[in-house]
């Protein structure tokens, strides 16, 4: 099967082997123990959240995907073989609901504005002051991240946003390290492009003001 159809339940390839101490608790979870899987997903969870809502951004939105993405994480468990991180399988569950709420979101409007929690993370990468001209610049910003296609906006935000290297990136979103560094580098020129093109941004880029 291609990587590119790697359902939400398949585990990644080898990314590291579990530590021997874990792999008890992680028998335990396959086997549907209920105590395991709380203790297992209780420490990946604000992660998880994290991540959704940098693809999401809806609040509301983004909380339904995590709550799906821990109902498949205890689905799949009896399924994950145990060779990668758990945290790196558990995003790769989140990217693969993100994708599927993001092909039903094609099909509505799009969002006037992402919510200011996003504005924050996004304002912490950037490192840019917190003055309201500033957070006006971050909402466009948000606004061109919106344009890119899905897969361009996942490995944009797994690097530049939560810091992960690229043969982490690649195993999460289900592809080759070459690919995911050619979705990252065509994202950062689409994005480049569009910040330039935008006369707020490409003044301020100046020293301007717009």
């Amino acid at each position: 099967m291609a990587l590119r159809h790697r359902t939400v339940c398949e585990s990644p390839e080898p990314a590291g082997a579990p530590e021997p101490d874990e792999e008890a608790l992680i028998a335990a979870c396959r086997a549907g123990n209920r105590s395991a899987l709380s203790t297992v997903l209780g420490e990946h969870i604000a992660v998880l959240e994290r991540v959704i809502l940098k693809l999401i951004w809806d609040p509301t939105d983004a909380e339904d995907v995590l709550q799906q993405t821990l109902t498949t994480a205890v689905e799949c468990f009896p399924r994950f073989r145990g060779d990668s991180a758990i945290q790196t399988w558990l995003i790769g569950i989140a990217i693969g609901i993100s994708r599927n709420h993001a092909r039903r979101q094609q099909r509505r409007s799009e969002r006037a504005a992402a919510p200011s929690s996003v504005s924050s993370e996004i304002a912490t990468a950037a490192s840019a002051e917190e003055t309201a001209h500033d957070r006006a610049l971050l909402e466009r910003l948000q606004q061109h991240l919106s344009k890119l296609s899905q897969k361009q906006r996942e490995v944009w935000v797994l690097h530049v946003l939560e810091g992960r290297n690229m043969d982490e990136i690649a195993i999460i979103v289900g592809t080759n390290r070459f690919t995911a560094k050619s979705r990252l580098r065509s994202a950062r020129n689409e994005l480049r492009q569009r910040m330039n093109a935008d006369p707020a941004l490409s003044a301020r880029s100046r020293g301007g003001t717009a």
